[in-house]
């Protein structure tokens, strides 16, 4: 439980530095992002709660982050059994993700109506959405390797991966520095604020 609290701690933290610095657009990933894990971990009213402030942050509600958000929000309404609401949400989910042809999304919310439809006891519903979401996760799988094949043969694969290890350590690096760096302009503003407040 102690790494659940630090953890929320910091996402509390990450969330005042985005209102800080009115990025919206970052926010809502963050939001989303943290009730993913909270639906993994079937924390699922802190879940609602939190998808519920990304969908009043969206500021575009055919974006692809709203997409994300409103298929996570429709998750957490089928595990609380809000069928009706779920599919609302999951349906939008959907809509966003054919039109930015974003397979994963697509995927993800194939998977949902499955679920959803099951455990509403509509079995013929839930069949037909289980076979979008293989046909949709096969889609995705195939896409994937055909990226990874026009790389080359199997040493490009494997540079394929240095190169991807490399950039993401790099990646990491600068996100650091780039948090260092807002982190000490908020420091130095929160002081010049003192002493004027003085």
């Amino acid at each position: 439980m102690g790494y659940l609290k630090k953890a929320d701690d910091l996402y509390k933290e990450t969330l005042d530095l985005y209102n800080t610095y009115l990025d919206y657009s970052g926010l809502n990933t963050v939001l989303n992002n943290y009730g993913s894990l909270l639906i993994d971990m079937e924390m699922y009213d802190r879940a609602e709660e939190i998808l519920q402030e990304a969908i009043e942050q969206s500021q575009e509600e055919h974006s692809l982050i709203y997409g994300k958000v409103a298929a996570n929000y429709g998750t957490v309404q089928v595990y609380q059994s809000n069928f009706e609401k779920a599919e609302n949400y999951l349906m939008q989910a959907l809509n966003i993700g054919q039109k930015m042809e974003d397979k994963d999304l697509v995927a993800q919310v194939y998977r949902m109506l499955y679920e959803l439809n099951f455990r509403n006891n509509d079995t013929k519903k839930a069949l037909v959405f289980y076979q979008k979401y293989i046909a949709a996760k096969d889609t995705t799988a195939t896409s994937t390797l055909t990226e990874l094949e026009s790389a080359g043969d199997g040493d490009s694969v494997s540079n394929f991966m240095v190169f991807f290890t490399v950039f993401s350590a790099i990646a990491l690096v600068v996100l650091i520095i780039w948090l260092i760096i807002v982190i000490k302009q908020r420091d130095k503003a929160l002081e010049e604020l003192k002493k004027l407040q003085k």
